[in-house]
């Protein structure tokens, strides 16, 4: 399939007569006579800026790293909660209102001394994105997220550890249901100045819903 309908070409060719004789013209025209033959890539079209679809990539590539940044920045503050135990949500959800949760009155205070944040808060503000990325739903799938790529960091860790203990305890939930924390503790052995230091580790893993607190059902459950 060419590019150019048959008209075009049949321009493309007139255009090189005339360039013959101008030998600065000679490459110019041959690359004309490639893209009516079909033969010129598409992308090269866009190379140093010739074409309307550079300025069209540009702004794609910037819009990327907007959002590249603001999203990084949304992560340092669900990472910070985390690591803090800390809630999330509060009464609304919001920004600049009163109750809104510690993660979005987090991110109002990164955006008073940061200008990507600020823009961030500013956009949404005055309606110019609707998709903002700091609502309820994008926190749950970034704490997903992020609490899978820990736990298999986790796992990492323990299959290459040289000792380690699993640790099972049953306690009821809020609606008093049995539910069996996981935690396994690891024998941690690494290097500091080539020197070997042995670190004594605790991970909790997960808490698992049980039925019955047997030996047996809880041997089942662990097996699981």
């Amino acid at each position: 399939m060419h590019v150019f309908s048959p008209p075009i070409c049949e321009n493309i060719k007139n255009m090189r007569v005339e360039l013959q004789n101008d030998q600065s013209g000679n490459i110019f025209s041959k690359q004309l006579i490639d893209i009516g033959n079909g033969k010129f890539p598409i992308d090269m079209l866009t190379e140093n800026g010739h074409t309307l679809d550079h300025d069209v990539q540009n702004q794609i590539l910037t819009e990327k790293d907007r959002w590249r940044t603001v999203l990084k920045r949304i992560i340092t503050c669900i990472l910070y909660l985390a690591s803090q135990n800390d809630s999330f949500r509060g009464k609304h959800c919001t920004i600049y209102s009163d109750q809104n949760g510690k993660f979005l009155k987090l991110i109002e205070m990164l955006a008073s001394i940061d200008n990507p944040m600020a823009e961030h808060l500013r956009k949404i503000k005055n309606k110019e994105i609707h998709q903002h990325y700091l609502g309820p739903r994008i926190q749950t799938e970034l704490i997903n997220l992020i609490g899978n790529k820990i736990r298999m960091e986790i796992i990492s860790r323990i299959k290459h550890a040289k000792y380690y203990t699993i640790m099972l305890d049953t306690t009821p939930d809020i609606s008093n249901k049995e539910q069996l924390s996981l935690t396994i503790r690891i024998l941690h052995i690494k290097k500091v100045n080539n020197k070997r230091v042995v670190e004594i580790q605790e991970y909790f893993i997960n808490f698992l819903r049980i039925t019955l607190k047997t030996r047996l059902r809880l041997t089942d459950v662990l097996k699981q």
